[in-house]
């Protein structure tokens, strides 16, 4: 009578044994479903929408920002009366968009760009956008376009400024801080040329601090394409603007993507032609100024390319005849 109870007892409990597996997946879908439905109850409570922002997108692991973009995308997709969306805040060259092999997503089709930078090729309108923002930092102090400019000893030391800063507006912002402390330390009227050389190395020691945390290739390789730079470019032809053949800027594009999201390079047009050879089309790229500036001056013998001006039938003369050059393929390759 007792075997015949322990048999089904046993019986009994095997038959509510129970076994489930739950893959990543069907998790990540449960998150979305549950953040789409707080939105739009959040929206039907209070007639808002709720938009996340995403700031320095590019920090987030290279391989891992496809899924994370179609996370929030599919949040947005689920959401009711569009209650829900997100932006992301990132460098064009540092974001991936579709896995590999993928195009679900495109920047024509699927998103709205809005570009915070202008380019060095529209340098005067460049140079405005940045006294603008310096102008506004702080409205209360009423500060003009035309205030911020009477900081320059004259208009090419407000240039060769923004040249050092490749544009960039919180460079910008930062070395016209230093420069501003360095001429008041030696009691100057303005700021002149010198004053922006000392301030230089600041941003060279920056740049080489971020090779570790922001290069997506080999930090070696990247600092051995740095040493290529000062050695052929700089140190050879004697230069601060190149062009690079368009044919090779695809092929070459995970180095070149990296000195420029690094700032070691600025990009001035992606469609230049060259005095030198005809019917080639070229990407005319500006060398950072931490590699010629040195102590109060540049560096001797050094040919600066002013490629802002134009001739009187507004071509970029100083860009067309800058000299051609590019990474050996076996190098770029590797």
């Amino acid at each position: 009578m007792a075997s015949t109870e322990a048999k089904s007892d046993k019986v009994l409990k095997e038959s509510f044994k129970y076994e489930k597996t739950i893959s990543k997946q069907e998790k990540v879908d449960e998150l979305i479903f549950l953040f789409a439905e707080i939105a739009s109850e959040f929206n039907r409570l209070s007639d808002k929408r709720v938009v996340i922002y995403l700031d320095d997108f590019y920090l987030v692991n290279w391989d891992y920002q496809p899924d994370v973009i179609q996370f929030f995308h599919d949040i947005y997709k689920n959401s009711k009366n569009d209650s829900f969306c997100s932006k992301i805040c990132s460098l064009p060259n540092r974001t991936k968009l579709n896995k590999d092999g993928k195009v679900d997503f495109s920047i024509k089709d699927d998103f709205s760009p809005i570009r915070l930078d202008k380019e060095l090729y529209d340098f005067q309108n460049l140079v405005e956008f940045l006294l603008r923002i310096t102008s506004n930092l702080q409205p209360n102090l009423g500060l003009s376009l035309t205030d911020i400019r009477s900081l320059f000893s004259n208009e090419e030391v407000l240039s060769y400024t923004v040249v050092a800063t490749g544009g960039v507006p919180r460079d910008f912002l930062v070395i016209l801080s230093e420069i501003i402390k360095i001429g008041k330390s030696e009691s100057a009227v303005s700021i002149k040329k010198e004053h922006l050389y000392s301030a230089i190395s600041d941003l060279r020691q920056d740049k080489e601090q971020n090779i570790e945390i922001e290069c997506d290739i080999a930090p070696e390789k990247l600092r051995q394409a740095i040493e290529i730079i000062q050695t052929q470019v700089v140190d050879g032809l004697k230069t601060n603007v190149i062009l690079y053949p368009t044919k090779l800027v695809k092929e070459h594009e995970l180095i070149l993507k990296n000195l420029i999201n690094l700032r070691y390079l600025h990009v001035i047009n992606e469609n230049m032609s060259s005095e030198r050879v005809k019917k080639e089309s070229f990407t005319s790229y500006l060398i950072d100024m931490t590699f010629y500036a040195t102590g109060k001056r540049l560096k001797q013998n050094f040919e600066f390319r002013p490629f802002w001006i134009q001739d009187s039938g507004h071509r970029h003369i100083y860009l067309r005849n800058a000299p051609i050059w590019n990474f050996e393929d076996e190098f770029a390759k590797l």
